[in-house]
């Protein structure tokens, strides 16, 4: 017998395997292409490139040579589900998405991080969905939450949609608190650069009048049922209909409104076995007792609320029957709500507001994809190979979009088992024991004196520091490893003269793949260079401040003068390295509280881009930081120095 040289046989083997990567065939499959609700028995379905080649009779289209071939038999074949409203925080969430068949999600605070993920995915350098993300969160003054890009008025409103399009933003996410004339400045600002407008319905308007301005899409049903009204039937059913008439669609989230429970309930969410797969900072984040939306509820606000959400599943009765267009999404993210399982709640939820199955998948298929202008959401030659390989049919139980066989996400194939293996090392990594401060060099200037910070009990991040004293005033040096998902490095240096006022800052932030380097540096005369900004003049009362919580207790000589029950106002700028203005003027009203045994205690009330913020501060006999805890909106930050 001949036989072929080695060399030939694994040349040919890498043949066969890159087109098995590139081609791939579900073979005698029963399409459930939701171009309708019918079902095609007996088909074969032929990708390549990323993309939906063929889709036709088993017996007649032919399977490429090479091509990976995908045993249909018996399975369901859909095309990938969209989840049209999340929050995506953490890298680890994208393949809970994948992992539940969830192919595209529109992202509802979008950042740069997001757009970075996105290409990476676009690239096939990351794993997870199409990712459709709006800009930041755009609210009034203050904002309802912290971060959030606060416009007061027609001009600027008018420049941050100008900005947002040239950062290459979708859409502009409108929120609560906009005065009406501002958010109509950004409705038609929005239609100049071909921006879509989604989001809430401001406080100051009726959803009658953003129906007329055709706000393209409107969430939670917000301005159509509140967290515990019960609105009138007559309204509801004009509503629908004026809905239908201006366009607009709606995206429900169902489900979110299931998962605001009370503390003693969310001890049993908390045991959910998909909770394994949650990262465990955004676990530590879903604690009704500190959530600020949450934590000062009554019960009857609580069953207010359960009896609303069957007049929420009224409103989506409704605007089906009015032809107006719904979107599946979840609002994953928020408590409870865990990225990909939660799809399946909706679905659900969608059902028991008298949607069929066909109606309910769609909403998360063909109409994401009809919505966004893009090129997913059914099973047809030309469309992006983002399917869904099922053990039945979910258009007769939609509870069966559980019972995946396996994931293709833009051409690549995930088998059920890949999958599973890929959730269990997701799920050991997060029990692993950090060992972030490894690798870090030694500090100067004294001893160092480790502490670590934590977030809702959850220890985030870990550091250490030292101090430096002398007779021309105190260095502070830092080092402090942050958790994701805001991985980083941070050295920093403080100097501060004997008159306790900072006269130069340095810092290096070392994050995955980028190192940042930083200066600030207080002239003579009170002017403040930083990076390549011009000098800016300091009021004489005014404090350069550090954004390393606690550390300005050492870095200032704020705290050492006062007595017990006395309080002080101190106007700082903080350094936002990286942003524009780089210092933001804010003020500081210090308390000294009551010793502790031997430690002293100061109450701190501080603003944070718009929010009130509350610090209890403890310092040692040295005047060095002990433990420090800062309220913030869904929970607590606590520094603590270790003995």
């Amino acid at each position: 017998m001949r036989r072929t040289p080695r060399i030939l046989v694994a040349a040919a083997l890498l043949a066969a395997s890159a087109a098995a990567q590139d081609t791939a065939a579900f073979v005698d499959v029963t399409v459930v292409p939701m171009t309708g609700p019918d079902v095609l028995p007996g088909c074969t379905v032929v990708v390549r490139d990323g993309l939906i080649r063929a889709v036709g009779p088993a017996a007649t289209t032919e399977v490429p040579p090479g091509a990976l071939r995908i045993d249909g038999k018996g399975r369901y074949l859909m095309p990938g589900l969209a989840d049209m409203h999340v929050h995506v925080w953490y890298e680890e969430e994208l393949l809970l998405y994948v992992a539940n068949g969830v192919t595209a999600v529109r992202n509802m605070w979008g950042t740069e991080q997001h757009a970075q993920w996105w290409r990476e995915i676009r690239a096939g350098e990351r794993l997870g969905p199409a990712f459709y993300t709006t800009g930041p969160i755009t609210d009034g003054s203050p904002p309802i939450w912290a971060g959030s890009k606060v416009v007061t008025n027609v001009r600027d409103a008018r420049a941050h949609v100008k900005e947002q399009a040239m950062l290459g933003a979708r859409a502009i996410k409108v929120y609560n608190r906009l005065r009406p004339e501002v958010y109509e400045a950004i409705v038609a600002e929005a239609r100049r650069w071909d921006l879509k407008v989604e989001g809430h319905v401001p406080f100051g308007m009726d959803v009658e009048r953003v129906l007329a301005l055709r706000q393209d899409s409107i969430e939670h049903l917000d301005g159509y049922v509140g967290w515990f009204n019960d609105p009138d039937p007559e309204r509801l059913r004009d509503l629908a209909a004026r809905t239908a008439r201006a366009g607009t669609w709606s995206c429900p989230t169902l489900v979110v409104w299931t998962k605001f429970v009370p503390q003693e309930e969310a001890a049993r969410m908390a045991a959910l076995p998909e909770m394994r797969f949650v990262p465990p900072r955004l676990r530590a984040t879903w604690r009704p007792d500190r959530d600020f939306r949450l934590k000062d509820m009554k019960p009857a606000h609580w069953e207010a609320m359960t009896r609303t959400q069957e007049t929420r599943r009224t409103v989506v009765r409704l605007l089906k029957e009015a032809g107006a267009p719904i979107l599946l999404g979840t609002d994953a993210g928020n408590p409870f709500v865990v990225a990909g399982w939660a799809v399946r709640e909706e679905l659900a939820e969608l059902m028991k507001a008298g949607l069929t199955p066909y109606e309910a998948l769609r909403a998360g298929t063909a109409d994401a994809g009809r919505y966004l202008g893009a090129p997913f959401g059914t099973v047809e030659p030309g469309r992006r190979a983002d399917l869904l390989l099922l053990d039945a049919n979910p258009l007769e139980d939609v509870a069966h979009v559980a019972r995946r066989a396996g994931v293709m996400v833009r051409g690549r194939w995930l088998p059920s088992g890949e999958i599973e293996r890929r959730l269990e090392e997701l799920a050991a990594g997060y029990e692993r024991p950090r060992r972030r401060l490894d690798g870090l060099p030694e500090l100067a200037g004294g001893p160092a004196r480790r502490f670590a910070v934590r977030w809702n009990d959850l220890v985030v991040a870990e550091g250490r520091f030292s101090v430096e004293r002398g007779d021309e005033g105190t260095v502070l040096r830092i080092q402090r490893v942050d958790d994701p998902p805001w991985p980083a490095r941070w050295t920093t240096e403080v100097r501060a003269d004997a008159a306790g006022r900072v006269v130069r800052i340095g810092q290096t932030k070392a994050s995955p793949g980028k190192t940042e380097e930083f200066l600030l540096v207080r002239d003579e005369g009170d002017a403040v260079t930083v990076g390549d900004v011009g000098p800016m003049v300091l009021d004489a009362d005014e404090h350069v401040s550090l954004n390393v919580f606690p550390f300005w207790a050492i870095a200032h000589g704020w705290f050492a003068s006062l007595a017990v029950g006395e309080t002080a106002r101190v106007w700082t700028r903080d350094v936002r390295f990286g942003e524009d203005p780089p210092l933001v003027a804010s003020p500081l009203r210090i308390e000294r509280r009551p010793d502790d045994g031997g430690l002293r205690v100061y109450a701190v009330e501080a603003t944070d881009q718009g929010q009130p913020v509350r610090i209890e501060v403890v310092l040692d006999a040295e005047g060095l930081p002990v433990r420090a805890t800062m309220e913030l909106q869904l929970g607590t930050v606590r520094f603590e120095r270790a003995e």
